[in-house]
């Protein structure tokens, strides 16, 4: 983010295209023990006698459907707080920034802002000569090298051009990026990265 006196930004969302689609197994039919027959040892025995037997069973089948499904864990977000929605002590929850403590404690430079595009928040930036960068580690499926990924971002510029978005992660050893282009441009203006991810990137050192 450079030359910026006030920004309005929004939210990040990520598509992932051409993600393969993950493999469904059928689910094990469900074993159910085999009825075996009763031989009577004495003429005595009734299958009366049987029948504690028979509701004991009936009682386990009833007690296995009652069962609990076990609650898969909720799948982590690609960007955490992407719409800005989250803050404490004056900074946007899971992001990271370059400013200083007494920096971050006059509200100057980064605060929540009322004024949003789509949502209740968004983050304002402001700069005052400043080089303002807000940045996060992202959570990419491990599945990305080799697909598309895509990334947009609104934002309001009080001075033009005064925004900037990138990508970077390492492709093997080296580092690499990708810059944001403007698409449009209605007051808030939309960003946009579109680039294929080579099969040589690791997916745990995105970042935005």
């Amino acid at each position: 983010m450079r030359n910026l006196v006030q920004l309005g930004f929004r939210s990040l969302l990520i598509g992932l295209v051409a993600v393969a689609a993950a493999s469904c197994s059928q689910p094990a039919p469900t074993e159910t023990a085999a009825e075996q027959p009763v031989a009577a040892d004495t003429p005595e025995e009734t299958p009366a006698k049987q029948q504690p037997a028979e509701k004991e069973s009936a009682q386990q089948k009833t007690q296995a459907k009652k069962a609990p499904a076990k609650k898969q864990p909720p799948k982590k977000p690609i960007v955490a707080n992407a719409s800005f929605e989250e803050w404490a002590d004056g900074v946007p929850l899971a992001w990271d920034h370059n400013l200083e403590p007494a920096d971050i404690a006059s509200g100057e430079f980064l605060a929540p802002l009322k004024e949003a595009y789509n949502a209740e928040r968004s983050m304002r930036i402001r700069a005052n000569g400043k080089r303002v960068v807000v940045s996060q580690a992202l959570n990419v499926p491990r599945s990305i090298p080799g697909k598309t990924i895509n990334v947009q971002a609104r934002a309001f510029e009080s001075v033009p051009g005064g925004f900037a978005m990138r990508l970077t992660y390492k492709d093997g050893e080296e580092d690499a990026q990708v810059d944001a282009e403007l698409v449009e441009s209605d007051g808030w203006s939309t960003l946009k990265i579109e680039s294929a991810i080579p099969e040589t990137a690791k997916p745990r050192s995105f970042r935005l």
